[in-house]
């Protein structure tokens, strides 16, 4: 009996014990953001929205649940669409060397910029990736970034158009996450907060109910909520001053700068 007892410890000690993590995130509003992590899966909870999101870190697919509407539309993160005419911004990263301590982590600072324009600094910590969990997260960081380039492309390059050439270089920037490591905290130009990590928990036991999609919600799709925006804006089109028409295709068309 005593060497079952030994032999019961002594497998205690050795494997590997499987816990679950939680990360949460600080914005400038004061709302937080907690990413629960189970297995292969990722809840994401964004301040008091009623909503989460829930993502499968294998498969890359995004399922974002609306209890409102009672919805849960689904993004493949890895199926790319047809890309349109935009370019890619060019994100210049420029390593500034250690960074401050955040959430317990030390961090490298970066500085990021694009077409001489300072957009502001990255803190990432290689040490917070070292997690099985975190690692999973941050290697599914690149196809986030990618988003835009899922979007049909008429409507990716409106998408890019509309957005910030600083915005449009954190997610260039964000592709090249995986290999530094977990970004921790996030500053604008003018070096105000825009998001900070407050703590990662890697010893979290999450119940496996959290992880689960409701099973009497409306199933769609990005391509089926894609071409039903497209149906209203034929129809608004119908309304619309010819001048107002044209200036809204080349919005569609013309390559951001």
């Amino acid at each position: 009996m005593r060497q079952i007892a030994l032999a019961t410890l002594f497998l205690a000690c050795t494997l590997p014990v499987y816990a679950d993590t939680v990360i949460k995130e600080r914005s400038p509003d004061g709302s937080n953001t907690t990413i629960s992590i189970k297995g292969e899966w990722a809840r994401v909870d964004e301040g008091n929205e009623p909503g989460f999101h829930l993502w499968n870190l294998k498969t890359g697919e995004m399922h974002m649940v609306d209890p409102n509407e009672r919805t849960i539309m689904t993004i493949n993160l890895r199926k790319k669409g047809v890309k349109g005419k935009h370019r890619p911004v060019k994100a210049n990263v420029k390593k500034i060397g250690k960074g401050p301590k955040i959430a317990g982590y030390p961090t490298i600072e970066y500085q990021l910029s694009t077409n001489g324009r300072q957009c502001g600094k990255e803190f990432v910590s290689s040490a917070a990736a070292k997690s099985p969990d975190v690692r999973r997260l941050v290697s599914n960081f690149a196809e986030l970034s990618s988003i835009d380039e899922i979007l049909p492309g008429p409507m990716g390059a409106a998408a890019q158009a509309m957005m910030d050439p600083c915005d449009r270089a954190a997610m260039s920037f964000g592709k090249q996450i995986p290999k530094l490591g977990m970004p921790l905290k996030s500053l604008d130009a003018s070096g105000a907060v825009e998001t900070e990590v407050t703590s990662i928990d890697t010893h979290a036991k999450l119940d496996k109910r959290l992880f689960t999609l409701p099973a009497d919600y409306k199933r769609t799709s990005l391509e089926e909520e894609m071409g039903n925006a497209m149906k209203e804006m034929q129809q608004m089109m119908q309304n619309v001053p010819p001048e107002m028409q044209q200036m809204m295709q080349q919005m569609f068309q013309k390559p951001p700068q």
